[in-house]
């Protein structure tokens, strides 16, 4: 679970406008995270950790915090 959660986040932190002016290239996320729906089918688990990085990219340890229970939560990878 941690893994993918290191995965998930490389996408929404590579897009950071402040953090694109220091590492213009960007790592994309594994196509498999935009195929997970969550929510009710409302959204992909990609456009989900995308929102709480914007929510809590203010402090780091909180995102990361918030992100893992948040995965936990979704039970989508047991682990």
């Amino acid at each position: 679970m941690i893994w993918n959660l290191s995965e998930i986040l490389v996408e929404p932190i590579d897009e950071d406008p402040e953090l694109k002016k220091l590492v213009p290239k960007t790592a994309p996320a594994y196509r498999e995270y935009y195929k997970i729906r969550v929510n009710a089918g409302t959204e992909s688990l990609m456009e989900h950790f995308k929102k709480i990085y914007a929510e809590e990219k203010a402090d780091f340890s909180g995102l990361l915090k918030k992100s893992y229970v948040e995965l936990k939560r979704l039970e989508i990878f047991k682990g």
